[in-house]
């Protein structure tokens, strides 16, 4: 099936255009991934392409893969097409690739900087490494915070079923699954608003982490000496925060499955984080 792969225009308002043409349509199992690439040829973009007969059009928005959700749904439907807001790419030489099984197909391009804007490359250099670090704090803020609400999902889920086939309930399971999902409350809310807290309450972590990729991203300009010391602080915070989730996950839970096991009751189960 010959597939051709046009070469990228570059539009300033709307990013980098491309399009494919497919004689027929590939069946349901095949995937069509279009990746964009920097000049070392690193995977920085990852875009989920349409797979109809005929002519395909893809966009690149020049930025970088944006934080990992919260919810893997999310990441899913980012995938296919919804905004994740990554760091800008810098100017420079990148490649499109179209990958559709084991054909790939690639074509290089260029990303100018805008006409007018007086930047050195050295400072948006340090612009996209602190926007990259600050994309990788809130991924991995983000998957704590998934594995927190996958052991409070199973915990609620286990006092509903104990309540409902147990008559009387020993008091350490009571205990011990009240306790769980008390530490969890605790340390999510350093981490996130609660959504029941309104937007009165303080910013959390994960907010100001957001709130700083936004505006570190949003014009062609290094980040000040004092924003880079507050951004040692919020580091300092994170690294705080995976603690908090690592003594949970790592020393609480399987606490928590010794005494469920003894009362030969379901424990909770840890997925791995991908």
């Amino acid at each position: 099936m010959p597939r051709k792969l046009n070469a990228p225009r570059i539009c300033p308002q709307e990013g980098m255009k491309s399009t494919y043409h497919l004689q027929e349509a590939p069946d349901e199992e095949t995937k069509i991934e279009i990746h964009i690439l920097d000049a070392q040829e690193t995977l920085i973009r990852e875009i989920e392409g349409t797979k109809q007969a005929g002519i395909n059009r893809v966009a690149w928005d020049l930025r970088h893969e944006g934080p990992t959700r919260r919810s893997g749904e999310e990441d899913q439907q980012s995938r296919q097409g919804s905004r994740r807001q990554g760091p800008q790419a810098l100017p420079g030489e990148y490649a499109v690739k179209l990958v559709i099984g084991d054909f790939t197909a690639v074509e290089k391009f260029e990303v100018a900087l805008e006409p007018g804007l007086e930047v050195t490359m050295e400072e948006l250099e340090l612009q996209l490494e602190t926007a990259l670090r600050l994309r990788d704090l809130i991924s991995s803020l983000n998957t704590g915070l998934r594995s927190l609400d996958n052991v409070e999902k199973q915990v609620k889920n286990l006092e509903e079923t104990i309540k409902t086939e147990m008559d009387d309930v020993p008091e350490e399971i009571s205990r011990s699954l009240s306790d769980m999902l008390k530490k969890i409350v605790t340390q999510r809310d350093t981490m996130v608003r609660s959504r029941s807290a309104g937007y009165a309450a303080p910013t959390q972590l994960l907010g100001k982490l957001t709130g700083w990729l936004s505006g570190v991203s949003r014009a062609e300009v290094a980040p000040t000496s004092h924003q880079l010391v507050y951004f040692k602080k919020l580091e300092a915070e994170h690294e705080e925060a995976i603690q908090g989730v690592g003594m949970i996950v790592e020393t609480d839970v399987p606490a928590l499955n010794q005494i469920l096991e003894r009362h030969q009751l379901p424990t909770v189960f840890l997925a791995k984080s991908k």
